[in-house]
């Protein structure tokens, strides 16, 4: 894989985990994922379809609404790159305090789908969230 590919990829899953930090300013998402009706995310509180979907359910009524600070740690990325389709696989830990004061802190792993735009800039089309598999 083309180490600029990389770079570029590990720079949009960085902001990715800032677009989450600052949930309540949604204009960080807006920067790195495709913003129409092709784009999906699983994550723990559901499963949505379309940027619509996911900036009302996730990050308004997930990450904003259910958290006062929020802190998504990212590491352990992997890249692959298939002809214009690139993914990772990750690892993260979020650490937050809910509404009502008390920590709340979750671990797991993740694959993000990537295409680029019509400029040519690498965005997010699909992430798929998953808990640590049961012992």
């Amino acid at each position: 894989m083309n180490n600029n590919v990389k770079e570029k990829i590990t720079n949009v899953i960085y902001q990715y985990a800032n677009s989450i930090d600052h949930a309540d300013n949604i204009e960080w998402a807006k920067k790195i994922w495709f913003t129409n009706d092709n784009v999906s995310m699983i994550h723990p509180k559901g499963h949505e379809i379309g940027w619509k979907s996911i900036e009302k359910n996730f990050y308004k009524n997930t990450m904003t609404d259910k958290f006062t600070k929020r802190k998504l740690n990212v590491y352990d990325i992997n890249i692959y790159e298939i002809d214009s389709l690139v993914y990772a696989e990750l690892y993260w830990e979020f650490e937050a305090i809910k509404v009502d004061g008390t920590p709340h802190n979750t671990k797991g792993r993740e694959t993000q789908i990537f295409s680029k735009d019509e400029d040519g800039i690498w965005k997010i089309v699909h992430i798929h969230y998953s808990s640590f598999p049961l012992e």
